[in-house]
C-alpha cells in the first residue's frame, strides 16, 4: 500500500505576452480585450495570477498608460486572479488606480 502525501500548494503565475510578438505568435494578447479574454481562460484553467505588459492594440508598449490598466483590471475584477501588471505601470504620477 502507498502512503500517498498531500502536495504542498501550487501557484501558477500566467506571463500573457512578456516579450512577444503576435508577428511570431498570432494568439499573445495585445489590447485590453484580448488581454483580459486570454487572462480569464487562463484562469478558468487554473491560474492563479496574470501578468501583462500593457500594449494598445496597435502593439504598442504603453507602461504608463492608466487608463490601459484601469479597462484590464477593470475588466478582471471578480475573476480570482492575482494582477501583475507591467513594472512601468509604477512609475505614474497618478496616486490611485
Amino acid at each position: 500500500m502507498t502512503n500517498h502525501q498531500p502536495l504542498p500548494p501550487l501557484v501558477i503565475e500566467v506571463r500573457g505576452n512578456e516579450f512577444a510578438s503576435p508577428a511570431n505568435n498570432p494568439h499573445v494578447p495585445i489590447g485590453a480585450e484580448a488581454i483580459i479574454r486570454d487572462a480569464l481562460d487562463c484562469a478558468a484553467a487554473g491560474a492563479a495570477g496574470y501578468h501583462w505588459h500593457a500594449r494598445g492594440a496597435d502593439g504598442v508598449d504603453r507602461p504608463d498608460d492608466i487608463d490601459l490598466h484601469r479597462a484590464v483590471a477593470g475588466g478582471l475584477r471578480g475573476g480570482g486572479l492575482f494582477l501583475h501588471p507591467t513594472l512601468g505601470f509604477t512609475k505614474t504620477t497618478t496616486p490611485h488606480c
